[in-house]
């Protein structure tokens, strides 16, 4: 892993492929949004985005997430919140077949969320 200094590149690698597995379930999870009581949708939906937005700086800081804490700022956190409440309204105007099972609908063309 490491030893005092930077993490070994197999310590950085593994984090990224976890970095990697966790976008695609945020990617995959996002449209089941629209499932959730209406009250729900916004909060979950700023959530994930800003939780998401960790990424970018765990990746600035050379993965280093022993020796330091990787942080998003405030306006950070302002921006993720206004791209997930954009991506939700995008996502309440489409049509449900956007999200259809692997096999039905395979010519619709889900909602693509911002920075995707």
């Amino acid at each position: 892993m490491c030893r005092g200094g930077a993490p070994d590149p197999a310590y950085r690698c593994m984090t990224e492929e976890l970095l990697r597995s966790a976008e695609a379930s945020y990617h995959a999870a996002f449209p089941a949004i629209r499932e959730l009581p209406a009250a729900f949708r916004r909060p979950v939906a700023v959530a994930a985005h800003v939780y998401r937005g960790i990424h970018a700086p765990l990746r600035r800081a050379g993965y280093d997430n022993l020796r330091r804490r990787a942080v998003t700022s405030g306006a950070a956190k302002m921006m993720l919140a206004g791209r997930a409440l954009w991506d939700l309204w995008r996502l309440e105007r489409a049509p449900a077949s956007a999200f259809a099972a692997e096999g039905e609908a395979r010519d619709a063309v889900p909602v693509r969320l911002a920075g995707a």
